[in-house]
């Protein structure tokens, strides 16, 4: 059986109006131990469990063999806990917000949830809340730290993390000063955040996840978010088949809401038309998501080598490219050794933050760095140079196909 159109299908009657198809339960029902074996494996990489569950227990037809339902079920059952987890964390975090009258907005995580059939079919690893004020996000801060909270120390250009402890459960908040991280293309960037920066927290949209009232980005701001937070994690090591779930189920729930002129204003001013246009392709073409929620799809003519190309590098990554391990940033420029030692020195300013500005250290941090690379991807991540190169170039010609950041 075609594992991937399966996973595809199954994911699909979850989240659309579209169930299994005859000809899809057909193939289910013939399946081999294997290839059940295969796709629950599948299932895991892309962090889809709870949503295929949900559609092999509504389809009772397909005979899925015991031993299928009950691995299924022993997967699945922990993701709802972790959900209640954090959301009694998110609570006590969104009680003092409220009472310092901090604006705030909850990012992606427990808002996306709410979109889904069951809330709680959704995992997501932490907590992301946008902070815009600079006295607030102090606020913040101390709010953390007085409770014992440790901060991450890994460097990051747009959030500090925290790992905050509620009735003896740690879980990881990411408060964030800026939306995205950094592109790399400062022209893209700076267009970001003005876009941005007119949110001050007066626009909002109200969710209730488990009975929580919760703040999340007003529909159009929301929207550009999630393409943006898609863009990132392609341009670093990928994402899997749970961005496009969520992409679907906020069009279905919220498209009509999206302001669609602005909406698309701010894709054509970013130059990013292509991959709105790819992804939103294959949510249609795979996902169910009508076609009328995104009506501006129709002015796009598809470039099936395209769409190809992009489903295989979701499927080959798993979610967030972390089942490659030869996977790192896509350099946007043409491979060569001019691009290789330009991302060399934007890796030294951002492994060494404090230091990287002071120029006649540059030599010796550009040999530190490159000594770190060769040595966390042998010692590990177990993968030569030669072959992270590889894929690189690889990526980037993918990247180059969807025209994205095309330098003028």
């Amino acid at each position: 059986m075609d594992i991937q159109n399966i996973l595809l299908a199954l994911i699909r009657a979850q989240l659309s109006d579209q169930p299994l198809r005859d000809a899809e339960k057909d193939i289910l029902r013939s399946a081999t131990e294997e290839e059940w074996i295969e796709l629950i494996n599948l299932c895991a990489i892309q962090n889809v469990i709870p949503v295929v569950y949900e559609t092999i227990k509504q389809n009772p037809d397909i005979a899925a063999p015991a031993f299928v339902i009950n691995t299924f079920k022993k997967k699945a059952y922990s993701v709802p806990m972790q959900y209640y987890q954090k959301i009694a964390a998110l609570r006590q975090i969104l009680k003092f917000l409220r009472e310092e009258n901090i604006s705030y907005y909850v990012l992606k995580g427990v808002g996306l949830n709410t979109m889904y059939p069951k809330e709680e079919m959704r995992s997501f690893g932490d907590i992301d809340l946008y902070i815009p004020g600079a006295e607030d996000l102090e606020k913040t801060h101390r709010f953390f730290i007085e409770r014992g909270s440790a901060v991450d120390e890994t460097f990051s250009d747009n959030h500090t993390a925290y790992i905050y402890k509620d009735a003896g459960i740690a879980c990881e908040v990411e408060v964030h000063w800026k939306m995205t991280a950094e592109f790399n293309n400062g022209e893209l960037d700076q267009r970001l955040e003005e876009i941005y920066r007119q949110l001050d927290g007066s626009q909002y949209m109200t969710v209730m996840p488990m009975q929580t009232e919760v703040r999340i980005l007003p529909p159009t701001y929301n929207a550009l978010h999630l393409l943006a937070h898609m863009l990132q994690h392609l341009m670093y090591t990928g994402f899997g088949l749970k961005l496009f779930s969520d992409w679907t189920v906020f069009w279905q729930k919220h498209g009509h809401e999206v302001n669609t002129e602005q909406f698309m204003g701010w894709i054509k001013q970013l130059h990013i038309e292509n991959f709105l246009y790819a992804v939103t392709a294959i949510c249609i073409r795979y996902l169910g998501l009508p076609e009328e929620c995104c009506p501006w799809i129709a002015e796009w003519q598809p470039d099936e080598e395209l769409l190809d190309a992009l489903l295989r590098d979701v499927f080959s990554g798993g979610e967030h490219g972390k089942y490659d391990s030869a996977r790192m940033i896509i350099t946007t420029r043409k491979p060569g050794l001019r691009t290789y030692l330009l991302e060399l020195h934007r890796q030294m300013k951002r492994r060494f933050r404090k230091i990287g500005n002071i120029v006649p250290l540059w030599p010796i941090l550009w040999v530190l760095t490159g000594i770190l690379f060769v040595y966390n991807n042998v010692a590990l991540r177990k993968v030569s140079t030669q072959k992270i190169l590889e894929s690189n170039k690889k990526r980037s010609k993918l990247v180059q196909k969807l025209d994205v950041f095309t330098e003028k």
